[in-house]
This record gives C-alpha cells, sequence and structure tokens, in this order.
C-alpha cells in the first residue's frame, strides 16, 4: 500500500462514520462563513440596478457551492444512519469504492433517499439550485455548456 493510501478496511471505517459526515459539512460551512455577507452585497446591488462586478459574483457561486457540498454531507449522514447494513454490503463486495448511494450529488434524490421526502419536496427549487452549484458554480469561470444556461 502507497503511503497515504486508506486500507479498504480503514475507508469502509471512514465511509460508514455518520460523524465523519458531519464533519465535513461543519468544516465546508466554516469555510463558506467568510463569503456570507458576499450574498447581502451582490443582492445589495441587483436592487440597485446594478451588476456586481466578476469578483463579487464568483464569490456568490463559492459560497453556495460550499452550502450544497455541506448539506450534501449532511444527507449522506444520515443515509449512512439508515442504511448502515445495505452500505457494508456494498462495501464488501466493492472494497475502497463508495457505493452508488452515497456517490451522487442530487439534492433533491439525496433527501427523498434519506427519508426526507417532505422537505426535499417542499425545498425542491432550493435543493435544484444549490445542486446545480455543486455542479458547476464556483468550480468553473463559467457553465461547463451552452447548454447549462437556463
Amino acid at each position: 500500500m502507497r503511503r497515504g493510501q486508506l486500507s479498504p478496511e480503514e475507508f469502509e471505517r471512514i465511509v460508514l462514520d455518520a460523524s465523519a459526515w458531519e464533519q465535513t459539512a461543519d468544516a465546508l460551512l466554516g469555510a463558506a462563513q467568510p463569503m456570507r455577507d458576499s450574498v447581502a452585497i451582490f443582492m445589495k446591488e441587483l436592487r440597485q440596478n446594478r451588476w456586481p462586478d466578476d469578483q463579487q459574483r464568483h464569490n456568490v457561486q463559492v459560497y453556495f457551492m460550499l452550502c450544497a457540498y455541506a448539506l450534501e454531507n449532511l444527507f449522506k449522514a444520515r443515509l449512512v444512519q439508515t442504511n448502515r447494513p445495505a452500505l457494508e454490503r456494498k462495501l464488501q463486495h466493492r472494497p475502497g469504492t463508495l457505493p452508488k448511494l452515497l456517490a451522487s450529488h442530487d439534492l433533491v434524490n439525496l433527501a427523498v433517499r434519506a427519508g426526507m421526502k417532505h422537505f426535499a419536496d417542499e425545498e425542491r427549487f432550493v435543493f435544484e439550485r444549490l445542486s446545480a452549484a455543486s455542479f458547476c458554480d464556483g468550480r468553473y469561470p463559467d457553465q461547463r455548456t451552452t447548454s447549462d444556461f437556463g
């Protein structure tokens, strides 16, 4: 095993530890916190019919990307809590590989699978926008393809 590489057993221990997912969510929210004011400034600029500068827009995109990642990790913590036996079987079958259930970035789907369908239905619009933010906003200077617009 190369230095720094996890053994399949250590990988499984971490993947099946709901608190590890929660701690990662906390770290992501901590990283997003300094950018929170950027959202208010961005909205103020828009309300005054001014287009915010590129740096301000990018800060807002990164803020929402980090928030999306944090929410994703919280849903995955819940999935680990409620689906542990099935996840253990998947990890035994494919050691060292993240089970498909935990590989999704679709917040609506993750919320539903985590047993929060009502929440997912109520917040669908927000979850869809945050999922889009985690997919490309903040990661790339613009959308990945022209079809990503709209």
